[in-house]
């Protein structure tokens, strides 16, 4: 049997064409996305975000710091009274490294859920993937290794044949380096070296190219 849609065709059009928002919880940035269009061929109605910082504290104290989650409520408050206003019924919210390894994240993530938001925190390893996977959305025929360098944490990922192969996170993003060069210059290069060695294939890896994602690639 065959099932028949019930759904005017304008009112199917309505359907697969709602908005939806992205609202990404990064270490140094906090980002929101709306979309509007087709499911399968979006356009991007509104892009804005906020340098909140939250993981600056990291590699201090281990905590996100007052002013970081004042500068991040904020902005999550005021998103989400712009995708209100803007008709979004589906708000996908994520975190990462800061909110995923401050000792005091749960009382941020408590705070968000007083908003109205409920963050699916990625793994290291989710991040990684993610990052790979948004690579391949764009260059489908991708074949190196995908660099994802963010605030407290940088991604690097295998790619080949359309599909995400290994993939590891570090400790490495930019407001961490930082603090790591400033207590010994030649920290960061042996931290490194320590890192890489097990990773065989990313030694395979060299001579390939190498897809850097992120903000902190283009300030550089």
């Amino acid at each position: 049997m065959v099932a028949v849609s019930t759904l005017r065709p304008q009112e199917a059009s309505a359907a697969h064409q709602r908005r939806r928002a992205i609202i990404d919880i990064g270490s140094n940035s906090i980002r929101l996305v709306v979309f509007d269009g087709p499911e399968r061929l979006p356009s991007v109605l509104f892009n804005e975000k906020v340098m909140a910082g939250l993981g600056r504290g990291l590699s201090e104290d281990g905590l996100i710091h007052a002013d970081a989650i004042v500068r991040g409520l904020q902005a999550l408050r005021r998103f989400r009274l712009l995708a209100a206003q803007m008709g979004v019924e589906d708000v996908y919210t994520v975190a990462t490294a800061a909110v995923r390894e401050a000792s005091n994240g749960p009382a941020f993530l408590a705070a968000l859920e007083a908003l109205g938001l409920v963050p699916q925190i990625l793994t290291g390893e989710e991040e990684a993937s993610t990052a790979g996977l948004g690579v391949l959305s764009g260059i489908p025929d991708a074949d190196g290794i995908v660099g994802d360098l963010g605030g407290g944490s940088l991604e690097l990922v295998r790619v080949r044949d359309g599909t995400v192969e290994q993939g590891v996170s570090f400790p490495l993003g930019v407001l961490r380096i930082a603090a790591l060069r400033a207590k010994d210059p030649d920290a960061l290069g042996e931290q490194v070296a320590r890192l890489i060695e097990p990773l065989g294939w990313i030694n395979e890896g060299a001579g390939l190219p190498f897809y850097m994602v992120g903000g902190s690639w283009r300030a550089l």
